[in-house]
This record gives C-alpha cells, structure tokens and sequence, in this order.
C-alpha cells in the first residue's frame, strides 16, 4: 500500500532484519522489500529501519512515523511533508 493523506506519504514496507546491510527491494504487490542490519530485538531494527530511510529521502528521522507493525516485519510508515510521487521519485534517485 502505497498511499498520500494529509499528513504525508503512507507506505508498507516488509522487513528483513539481521541482514549484511542495510537496502532497498523491490515492490511485492504494494509492499517495498527492505533489508536491515540491526536485530529485531528491542526495537533496534525499527529505529535502524527509520534512520535509513531518513538517510535515503534526505529528510529528519522526526518526519518518519511507524504507524503499525512495532513487532511485525510487515510494517506501515508515514514520511510528513511528502507526497507519494517525491517519495517515489527519491526512492528511485537513490537505487541508481
């Protein structure tokens, strides 16, 4: 699910965490495959997850929120401030 609301840019993102490093997938229907370095153990891979994603964007770690899916590896996240064509575009930039 890949969606714009008033507050920004709501996505899936399906984690696999306790990877080599940390990247981007591909979509799986309309959910971002996404590999992550940390543990899924107190919260770690959930922190790691919207500081990359920060990174990636090129936005503050505070426009990132996780909306559901703290202990799942199926995940919703918002990015505020950002419609879902600049999130797309920057995904895009940041994969070449």
């Amino acid at each position: 699910m890949i969606r714009d609301t008033s507050e920004g840019v709501v996505f899936s993102v399906k984690v696999t965490p306790k990877a080599k490093k940390n990247t981007i997938g591909e979509w799986m229907e309309e959910t971002l495959k996404v590999t992550i370095k940390a543990p899924p153990e107190q919260g770690k891979a959930n922190d790691e997850l919207m500081r990359f994603f920060a990174q990636l964007l090129g936005v503050t770690i505070h426009k990132i929120t996780l909306l559901a899916g703290a202990t799942s590896r199926l995940k919703t996240l918002r990015i505020d401030q950002m419609t879902k064509e600049e999130f797309l575009i920057r995904l895009q930039s940041s994969k070449t």
